[in-house]
């Protein structure tokens, strides 16, 4: 009689697979150091969204072992490890120190007669509610998740949202202090909870559970893995090195020449101005307002003679009062509702009464993008303009309903989170197909792998006060630990800023001194006093409009800024080779030092500059940590430190604390001594 095979594991040359009832989970090497997971109920479901692109070679035989056993099984990827227990369980741990990172749940810590599912699916209405639990640590601190406006540092003991809003993005990449990263790799509505006793991912609709889990010995290696999984970013190129100038709005073509040419007249550097919305017949035109904008290629090439690069706001909007909105509909390229009518978004466009209801295009469907880069094309590359700010890309509607759009790749509540990714790269592929290389999408959301399409971030429409700035140092950090290298803020907040008003003017010049050091320079917001008519321009916003104490220290920022931008372009070509942010934490460089892994508001930018801004409104001074084992070197007098230490420094209101590496190139001392 045959001897009956009651293994629930099977394996071939890539992974194991685990099969309990109608359950199936899968476990896959894809790098040294990187593990897939995937868990589904039957039938079977190995399907993909396109969002993870890996562009590495397969993994070497000599880094991965397969063993399996009667009561368990084992997969190794180079250091990292996944065991399998014969009930399904997996946990995670380092091969070559032996420890734990983590593990699946089959009970609660102080209640072991309550044993919760780890792997829990719920079917709704066709498809699947899903939850993924996993057992925390206390001492455990986590990073990452994208960019949230909740003021926290260390995201142990919070809920995190997963959905895109203004501000609120979703990049479900989670760093752990126990030296790993978590990809939650699902486009699903839902929300992670890092709780004192548990760590649980939702998805409110999803096929299977699929997560990449990725470790190494040090931050390095692990941000290299993760690019070489979801992409890396590009070279920033050198004119997005320098100073932006932006504000809501410039309203005509002679306005964006009369500001560059004051710029260049009183000898300040200027690399790029942002044309901001309006400046259209109508949302979903693709047509320059000729009164205002009557020649676009002339101002672009005046502009490219005087090495001043032009951004162009674009909108996925559609005003369904535009030319092209029927023809949209009618080939299925608008994202549809499940109830009511498609129009998601009261706001105001230009020679329409407000509130007008956009629509959206639905960058989900290729053919949708398509459409949509041929009337970009027409209406702004062929013009010259070849750098984009991709704003509202979320997309924003209001009511906030993610769950009622339907894309062409399926219902809300499923995939909305792709959206900006699939507005992002419809844009950059059609740019790559033109030959072009080095531009800058400038997004108010996106997802995992953004940066590879040459994507930066800005944290979307903030408010001018202190608390929000100081909020910023965190939200930059976390976006550049989710794997986006290029960040910026609104530089003085986006609104509630009188140009006047000396608070603000103090607040500007901190946020400013600031802005000098991260990723991308730029000024912008919608500053008071503004018109009533919410499609006019607000008051000005170059360097010169905050007064001449402003004016003087702006000056000064601006010229360390134009120094610095040689070591920034190095610095961000070594982050598009290896993934290691430029801007990052204390701790990413300096991990034995205890200290430093509770510090969010200093950081490091690049290998060899301390930041640490002032945030406090009539502060003339501030306590900064040094890391310890080294020494550090004071950016403006010179004077040397030991590290491991906490020092009150003196930063009078022209003044950010700055200290640097003893040995740092002479360009980057050259910057403060000039």
């Amino acid at each position: 009689m045959n001897k009956i095979n009651t293994t629930p594991f099977s394996a071939d040359k890539e992974g194991i697979v685990w099969k309990g009832g109608r359950e199936t989970v899968m476990v896959q090497a894809v790098l040294p150091g990187v593990i897939r997971v995937q868990a589904w109920q039957a039938p079977s479901c190995t399907e993909d969204y396109y969002t993870i692109e890996a562009s590495h070679a397969s993994i070497n035989d000599n880094d991965l072992s397969i063993r399996i056993e009667k009561e368990k099984a084992r997969l190794s990827s180079g250091d990292l490890q996944v065991a399998i227990s014969s009930g399904g369980r997996l946990s995670f741990s380092n091969v070559q120190t032996g420890r734990l990172l983590f593990q699946e749940a089959d009970w609660l810590p102080g209640n072991p007669t309550l044993f919760p599912k780890s792997r829990t699916y719920k079917r709704k209405n066709g498809a699947w509610s899903i939850r993924q639990l996993f057992l925390s640590h206390d001492e455990e601190r986590f990073y990452g998740l994208g960019q949230h406006r909740n003021g926290l540092f260390n995201y142990k003991g919070a809920v995190i949202p997963l959905c895109q809003q203004n501000g609120e993005t979703s990049i479900p990449f989670l760093l752990s202090s126990k030296m790993y990263g978590f990809v939650w790799n699902n486009p699903s509505l839902g929300e992670v909870e890092l709780v004192k006793n548990r760590t649980s991912w939702v998805a409110e609709e999803a096929r299977k559970i699929d997560y990449y889990v990725i470790t190494g010995g040090d931050y390095k290696t692990i941000y290299s893995r993760y690019a070489d999984v979801t992409g890396h970013s590009p070279q920033l190129p050198f004119w997005a090195t320098g100073f932006w100038q932006s504000k809501l709005r410039y309203a005509s073509q002679e306005e964006v020449l009369n500001v560059v040419d004051e710029y260049q007249k009183r000898g300040i550097p200027l690399s790029a101005i942002v044309i901001d919305y309006l400046h259209w017949t109508r949302m979903g035109d693709f047509e320059w307002d000729e009164r205002l904008w009557p020649s676009p290629e002339t101002m672009v090439e005046t502009l490219r003679q005087k090495d001043v690069t032009v951004v162009a706001s674009i909108w996925p909007a559609i005003n369904p009062k535009s030319k092209h909105a029927e023809e949209l509909s009618n080939k299925g390229y608008l994202v549809d509702s499940v109830k009511g009518m498609n129009l998601f978004f009261p706001f105001f466009d230009t020679n329409d009464i407000p509130p007008v209801f956009l629509q959206y295009y639905d960058a989900t469907n290729p053919d949708a993008r398509t459409y949509f880069w041929k009337k970009v094309k027409a209406m702004y590359y062929d013009k010259g303009i070849k750098n984009y700010w991709l704003d509202g890309c979320e997309p924003e509607i209001y009511p906030f309903d993610m769950d009622n759009l339907l894309f062409s790749l399926g219902d809300g509540k499923a995939v909305a989170n792709l959206y900006p990714l699939c507005h992002q790269r419809g844009i950059a592929e059609a740019l790559y197909a033109e030959g072009e290389r080095d531009f800058v999408l400038l997004c108010r959301s996106g997802w995992l792998g953004t940066q590879r399409f040459g994507s930066a971030l800005w944290s979307g429409d903030i408010l001018s006060n202190w608390q929000t700035f100081a909020d910023q140092i965190h939200v930059g950090l976390h976006v550049g630990m989710s794997g986006i290298p290029w960040w910026t803020s609104d530089i003085g907040g986006f609104m509630e800023g009188n140009i006047h008003d000396e608070g603000f003017q103090e607040l500007l010049i901190r946020w400013f001194e600031y802005g000098i050091f991260c990723p991308l320079c730029r000024l912008h917001g919608n500053r008071d006093p503004r018109p009533e008519n919410p499609t006019e321009s607000g008051a000005d916003n170059e360097v010169w409009s905050f007064g001449d104490k402003a004016y003087g220290i702006l000056q000064k920022m601006l010229r360390i800024r134009e120094t610095l931008r040689p070591y920034i372009y190095r610095e961000m070509e070594r982050t598009s080779q290896d993934g290691l942010p430029m801007m990052r934490p204390l701790f990413f460089d300096y991990p034995e030092d205890s200290a430093c892994w509770d510090i969010g508001d200093e950081y490091l930018f690049g290998s060899q500059i301390l930041v640490a801004p002032v945030h406090e409104k009539g502060a003339v001074g501030r306590s900064v940590y040094l890391p310890q084992n080294r020494q550090w070197m004071d950016a403006w007098t010179g004077t040397l430190y030991e590290g491991g230490v906490h020092l009150q420094v003196s930063a009078p209101l022209d003044m950010i604390p700055v200290f640097l590496s003893p040995d740092c190139d002479e360009i980057v001392v050259k910057a403060f001594r000039e």
